[in-house]
């Protein structure tokens, strides 16, 4: 049953939608239809039979349906309830007004029989064994259908409600009810998309509704069947089309025009279940699903790269992505390299570090290849690294015949290497776990807008930390109640991430777009921060790295050259500052001022620089050397070094802060240089904040009452991907250049992802007199709508 796709699913639910609806009209208006008749005799059924219809009949599903839609619109969980209380009340208008045609032609529910199934036993006699011969086909059909329609059932609702579904469990659970049912006189039973529709939307979450929905309805038709009786058909009939339209999924369907393939199980799975029914529909879309599949791994890809052996001999690298195996082997071997014929061979090298799978078959066509080459003249290995691959050409005759020099790994070097200026190219091994540069990933990074100003170091050290995730084809990587808190890169493999987002009117709309890896400039995919309504799922099995966006925006806002801060004195270094506490406190707009202000001071071993109990006038910083922290005892008197300091350590706040003494003595270990802020410029810079920030409520009322106009100081790519409505754009590494092109009477509400951006924006307004506030928190704190693209870019 895992082999029944979302597309199948949706191409089912779609088919059972429309039967519904045609099934519930005909239904609504008493338009007689054989029991057995298919969708398109009742289609046909009903457009001939619209001209003999009742109008009273009619009216009555015509109220009950519009009561239902309005009450959808204002009150959904209410909406089938309302439903029938607005046909029963269309009836009760009805017989008031035109009494003899209402009662006549508006059939009833009536009054319902109440019976408790009889309890039995299945008789079990010598006659078992050549019944149970007969019935075993018929019942492993019921089973198989009974099965398939619940998990399509359950998976179909599972898409919309976000959860989890275990089609074992699904199996278990039906099993046990209908190996119960005998015994209480009932027939196999599996899951109704009548009911479970109807369930769905009237806000059942959990399996609890099963059980409370059969004691309700005893109750009911105990207590209230006299009311009961009075509801018209028609009413129930119009509960089940608005059931029907609930599950056309015209979300779905416009994500799969995207791919021709997925279009085309979509229709086939609709068409045959409306011809043939559900199950045959089902059916159709695993063996059209599984034909695809084929196809498409049939055709791994192949990639080549070339570049010349340090004897001068043409080398060629292949690597084969995806399964080779007999039903690929044919494909493959045409596109493989052939040797020339005129010994001008070379050397080929053959990695499956991206090989998936690797048949007898396979196995044999790579050693075939490398016997060929060598045959020709030249020279050939396999790079091998998995043992169940090894083990597969292990057992094949040709390696005997070749020899196993032919096969390399990490641990076993080839017999080429020494020609080579790299045994295998890194772009065809990168995959490996142990593999991966993240000094080659953060040069790459290091060229996107986002991550460019980040200082390369850090950000070589920020990779470095953060963790390799690993996710296997269908994971969910991020849910859409999650949100994505980190930046995303991916290392290899291909993602799928789908944006949902509400518009102006209420429709609900969403993107989907795929994260591959690499792209053709060998580019990696990276997906920002501040996402709101994502879901990614793993396309294929894939790694990939979360940078913490915190930590990015911290990196970004030292970024003071956007700041205008090249004019710093020599020593006042931003790595010196990055590594002192107190420095990060400061508000990203007053770190400039800071590098300015900072004075050296020389000093000696053995000097004292602040002696405890005086009072505090300076915050120092060590920029060399080594200095001791001594501290006294108040009950002894007694001295004592409780500390040493070294290069990027600060000293001094706590006296400053506080406007009161020294509480230790600082001791020079050795010579070194200090750099100082003095008691007015720390007052000035640490303490106070220069930014007025406002939290997500205040500037929303700014925005609503024109005071304020909104500006985003992010970068092109965060600004794509996400913005608060009515945003105008300029990242904040240009804001410098272009804040010319502001109207210099307006004001404005500036914001970033975190807010750390936008304060140090804001504060460059207000140097040009531009009043300007910070938005707190960002747009990662925005509670309000966003506005996404229709298209994201790749």
């Amino acid at each position: 049953l895992d082999f029944v796709s979302d597309t199948v699913i949706a191409g089912t639910t779609f088919a059972v939608g429309l039967v519904m609806i045609v099934s519930a009209v005909l239904a609504l208006l008493q338009v007689p239809v054989p029991p057995a008749s298919g969708f398109f005799p009742r289609l046909t059924q009903l457009l001939g039979g619209l001209r003999g219809v009742d109008l009273a009949v009619a009216q009555v599903g015509l109220v009950a349906v519009a009561g239902g839609l309005l009450t959808r619109l204002l009150a959904p969980r209410y909406a089938l309830l309302a439903t029938l209380i607005s046909g029963a009340l269309a009836v009760v208008v009805l017989q008031h007004l035109a009494p003899a045609s209402a009662a006549a032609n508006t059939p009833l529910l009536g009054t319902l029989p109440l019976t408790f199934p009889a309890f039995s036993v299945p008789p079990v006699d010598g006659r078992i064994g050549g019944v149970a011969g007969d019935l075993a086909g018929s019942a492993l059909a019921i089973a198989f259908v009974g099965l398939m329609q619940s998990v399509v059932i359950a998976r179909s609702l599972a898409t919309r409600s976000g959860q989890a579904v275990d089609a074992n469990r699904e199996c278990v659970g039906q099993g046990m009810a209908n190996l119960v049912a005998p015994f209480v006189s009932a027939f196999a039973g599996s899951g109704s998309f009548n009911r479970s529709a109807a369930h769905h939307a009237l806000g059942a979450r959990s399996p609890q509704a099963l059980l409370y929905a059969p004691v309700l309805l005893l109750g009911l038709l105990l207590v209230g069947d006299r009311w009961l009786a009075l509801v018209p058909q028609a009413a129930v009939a119009a509960t089940l089309l608005l059931a029907g339209f609930s599950l056309l999924d015209w979300r779905a369907l416009r994500k799969l025009r995207r791919s021709r393939e997925e279009l085309l199980i979509f229709g086939a799975v609709l068409g045959i279940a409306l011809i043939l029914g559900l199950s045959a529909g089902v059916l159709a879309g695993v063996l059209l699903s599984l034909a695809i599949y084929l196809s498409r791994t049939s055709a791994p890809g192949l990639r080549e790269w070339h570049f010349v052996a340090r004897d001068g001999r043409p080398v060629r690298a292949l690597q084969i992505d995806g399964n080779l195996f007999f039903g690929s082997v044919a494909r493959v071997q045409k596109q493989l390299p052939t040797p020339p014929g005129n010994g001008q061979a070379g050397i080929l090298l053959i990695d499956t570090h991206h090989l998936t799978f690797l048949d007898h078959a396979g196995g044999e066509l790579l050693l075939r290849t490398v016997r060929d080459w060598r045959q020709a003249g030249g020279e050939a290995c396999i790079r091998v690294d998995r043992p169940a691959f090894l083990q597969v050409l292990s057992d094949t005759d040709l390696l005997g015949e070749i020899g196993q020099d032919c096969l390399a790994s990490r641990q076993v070097p080839h017999p080429l290497a020494h020609l080579l200026e790299i045994g295998f190219p890194d772009n065809l091994s990168h995959t490996s776990k142990e593999e991966p540069s993240m000094e080659a990933l953060a040069r790459q990074l290091h060229a996107q807008p986002l991550l460019g100003p980040v200082p390369f170091d850090r950000l070589l050290d920020l990779l470095r930390d953060s963790p390799v995730l690993a996710a296997r084809r269908g994971d969910i990587v991020v849910q859409p109640h999650e949100g994505l808190q980190d930046h995303l890169v991916v290392l290899d493999g291909e993602l799928d991430a789908e944006r949902t987002w509400e518009t102006a009117d209420g429709t609900e709309r969403s993107h989907t777009w795929r994260l591959r890896a690499h792209d053709d400039r060998g580019k990696p995919a990276m997906l920002t921060a501040a996402s709101r309504r994502l879901r990614v799922r793993a396309v294929t099995d894939c790694r990939y790295l979360r940078l913490d966006a915190a930590v990015v925006d911290d990196l970004l806002g030292w970024d003071l050259s956007a700041l205008g801060c090249n004019d710093a004195p020599p020593g006042a270094s931003l790595s010196l500052l990055r590594q002192v506490g107190i420095f990060h406190q400061i508000p990203l707009e007053r770190i400039c001022e800071a590098l300015r202000r900072l004075q050296p001071q020389p000093v000696g071993a053995g000097e004292t620089v602040i002696r405890e109990g005086d009072r505090g006038d300076r915050y120092y910083l060590i920029e060399d050397g080594e200095a001791e922290v001594i501290r006294s005892d108040p009950l002894s008197g007694e001295t004592r070094v409780t500390d040493t300091m070294g290069p990027g350590d600060g000293f001094g706040e706590e006296a400053l802060l506080q406007d009161g003494f020294r509480n230790a003595t600082i001791r020079m270990l050795t010579p070194g240089r200090l750099l100082y802020l003095s008691h007015e410029d720390f007052a000035g810079l640490i303490r106070p904040s220069m930014v007025d920030e406002v939290g997500p409520e205040e500037a929303k009322r700014l925005l609503e009452e024109a005071q304020y106009r909104l500006l985003d100081c992010r970068y092109d790519m965060e600004y794509e991907e996400s913005r608060i409505p009515g945003a105008r754009l300029i990242p904040l590494h240009l804001l410098r250049f272009q804040v010319h092109e502001l109207d210099p009477d307006a004001r404005y509400v500036v914001y970033c992802r975190s807010g750390r951006r936008s304060k140090a924006a804001a504060f460059l307004l207000r140097e040009r007199n531009i009043e300007a506030v910070s938005l707190a928190g960002g747009i990662k704190d925005w509670p309000y709508a966003l506005e996404v693209p229709d298209a994201v870019p790749d």
